[in-house]
């Protein structure tokens, strides 16, 4: 017995101080070995979903693939394309396994692709190229789709870099990403770059721009109003991000990069900038504005490009602030305008990272904690709520319009990954990072993202094979219309 639990003390320390995803994996590997895991993984059985409903469809749908039945596999997919069938989504079916979770889910989620696959590439009467390209669009849009969240948090926020490079190695980052305050310029520096560029950028880290705050002299404090030098940030955003719009940033990335930003103006709303809302918006403006910090920052003004390659206002005489103040997590936005209903959230707030701590805690300590957290939330925003209704229209306005709007916010998501900070870290929140600082917080997203990346991986599947077989299913089309060649 002693022998067994010094195994699993080296396996644990393995895992913690893994270097790289591999050796993570095999460290894993071993823990579900040595603590059993790996025989829950083969066992279908499981109360935290329906089991049977899995196991029905996925026999279900071999048949109708093995029997070539097209129509009937259609159905069939029809039905089974509901997020959470049978509580599929169930976080509490990845808390027993480093490696993932049940085989019978695993399986289940294997068919749905090859059934995709086949039903793509393979000839149908009656199913064109054009027809299974609405059918499959069709079946995306009812499912609806993943985007990844990257919040505020200062110089902190570059843990998000470690959080994107774990995904993308792994082929599981969502082409759907949003960035608030700090979260803004990463998911700006990530969306503007192709594939190949994001490989030099992880091999060569030393390239990021890491100058983003300068203190201005007392004399311009008046004169900006802020503390913090804009064109030092200005340089740091332009030197990651370059002079790409968002429609441009799409079209170089492939990815849809999302910014929400705050106005200062009362009538105004808050906004989600991306390539549908706003297209030839400039996202170093959009960047800079997110994480222009009251205080910290002077508001920031947004440009377009316009025809020719010049620049003109966007809501003109209109000055823009962070844009985690109103929607750190903009998931109402993101699902109205990009059909997304799965939230993939890197949260790195400083003022949320303890209570999400105490929220993901067992025990009666905790639970207690808890339930005081909740109180004194409660407590706070029913506090909000009556001094600005109160004081609305004094001087007090925008601070309590702020507060109001961060208090009453949800920072969560379907699947959360948390920094492991310690209090010393806070001394680094607008601290310019050295190279082996940047480095520390690239390793720490990595490492918070490992443990998550086989729920990710499955959660996002479904969603990420439809958008392949729509991408391949245009290629296909598009060469079929060259080959017929103009209209006579």
């Amino acid at each position: 017995m002693a022998r067994h639990k010094k195994k699993i003390m080296v396996a644990t320390r393995a895992l913690e101080r893994a270097g790289s995803y591999t050796d993570w994996l095999e460290a894993a590997a071993e823990l579900d070995r040595l603590e059993e895991s790996d025989a829950w993984r083969e066992d279908p059985r499981s109360p935290h979903y329906d089991h049977e409903l899995i196991s029905d469809h996925l026999t279900r749908m071999r048949a109708c693939r093995e029997a070539r039945d097209a129509l009937g596999l259609r159905r069939l997919l029809e039905e089974s394309l509901h997020r959470n069938l049978g509580d599929l989504s169930n976080q509490a079916l990845y808390e027993y396994s480093y490696m993932g979770t049940k085989r019978l889910i695993e399986d289940y989620l294997d068919e749905i692709e090859r059934s995709f696959c086949w039903l793509r590439d393979t000839p149908l009467p009656g199913f064109s190229t054009e027809r299974k390209l609405e059918v499959v669009k069709g079946a995306l849009h009812l499912f609806g789709r993943s985007a990844l969240t990257l919040s505020g948090g200062g110089a902190l926020g570059l843990f998000h870099l470690g959080v994107v490079k774990a995904m993308w190695e792994r082929g599981t980052l969502p082409e759907i990403i949003s960035g608030a305050s700090m979260g803004a310029i990463v998911a700006g520096g990530v969306c503007a770059r192709d594939d190949v560029a994001l490989a030099q950028m992880w091999e060569s880290v030393d390239t990021i721009h890491r100058t983003a705050t300068r203190i201005q002299s007392p004399m311009r404090w008046g004169e900006s109003g802020s503390i913090l030098a804009p064109e030092q940030l200005r340089e740091h955003v332009e030197a990651n991000l370059g002079e790409y719009t968002f429609a441009e940033a799409r079209a170089r990335s492939g990815r849809v990069l999302n910014i929400p930003v705050s106005p200062v103006r009362r009538r105004q709303k808050p906004r989600l900038l991306n390539c549908l809302t706003s297209p030839d918006v400039l996202i170093t403006d959009a960047a800079i504005a997110s994480c222009s910090l009251p205080a910290l920052f002077p508001p920031g003004k947004l440009r377009r490009r316009v025809e020719g390659g010049g620049l003109e206002p966007y809501i003109d005489g209109e000055v823009w602030v962070d844009g985690s103040i109103y929607s750190d997590v903009p998931a109402q936005r993101l699902g109205r305008l990009l059909n997304v209903n799965h939230f993939i959230v890197s949260q790195a707030n400083p003022h949320v990272i303890p209570l999400s701590a105490i929220e993901r805690r067992r025990g009666a300590v905790s639970t207690a904690a808890d339930f005081l957290a909740g109180g004194a939330r409660a407590q706070a925003r029913h506090a909000l709520n009556t001094a600005r209704r109160r004081l609305g229209d004094s001087q007090w306005r925008t601070p309590l319009e702020f507060a109001h709007a961060m208090a009453h916010q949800d920072y969560t998501g379907n699947i959360n990954i948390y920094p492991r900070f310690k209090a010393r870290d806070l001394t680094k929140l607008m601290k310019n990072p050295t190279l082996d600082e940047l480095q520390g917080f690239i390793r720490a997203g990595e490492r918070a993202t490992w443990p998550r990346l086989a729920m990710i991986r499955d959660q996002t599947r479904i969603s990420r094979v439809m958008v392949a077989c729509v991408r391949e299913l245009e290629r296909r089309q598009a060469g079929v219309r060259r080959s017929e060649g103009p209209l006579a």
